[in-house]
């Protein structure tokens, strides 16, 4: 893969927002994780981490709705959260 294609390179820019704001909101890589799945996207983890490289395929595959996100976000209580969101 030379270089992206325009529509390649929203679906990036986009999906790479969409896992920033689950770090936002307090919610684990995983729970990122199994939520891209749930929409198509399967990404690799690697200690705990999103490597770009190895899910660059993936994320320019099909861009994650940031409709979605906000919804599934949304389920969450917070008392729930493995540690206290992020404060913008």
């Amino acid at each position: 893969m030379n270089k992206l294609s325009f529509s390649r390179a929203l679906k990036l820019h986009g999906n790479t927002n969409r896992l920033l704001e689950f770090k936002g909101a307090g919610r684990t890589v995983e729970d990122a994780r199994k939520f891209f799945a749930s929409e198509g996207v399967h990404l690799v983890v690697v200690n705990g981490d999103v490597p770009l490289l190895a899910n660059l395929p993936e994320l320019t595959r099909v861009a994650v709705s940031k409709d979605a996100v906000k919804r599934h976000l949304r389920k969450m209580e917070p008392s729930a959260l493995p540690f206290p969101p992020a404060i913008a």
